[in-house]
């Protein structure tokens, strides 16, 4: 899966790999404190092991998901 799909739903790993590319700064020690955080203000949400969905996102208002779409058997 690219880095930055059209998608709503990322892993850890993806989060985890766009948090090093980026070198932004960040009020967060560590990457979990800066995932907790999205986490606890409902910009992320955990959806099963390693997944998270991003609320705010145009593909999250329309539903589109790879990791659902693969589940039933189907691609874009």
């Amino acid at each position: 899966m690219p880095l930055l799909a059209q998608d709503a739903f990322f892993t850890t790993d993806q989060m985890r790999e766009i948090w090093d590319r980026s070198g932004m700064q960040c009020p967060y020690p560590d990457f979990h404190d800066f995932v907790d955080a999205l986490n606890s203000h409902n910009i992320i949400l955990k959806k099963g092991p390693r997944l998270w969905k991003l609320q705010s996102s145009s593909y999250a208002q329309r539903g589109y998901s790879q990791f659902s779409q693969a589940a039933r058997g189907t691609q874009r």
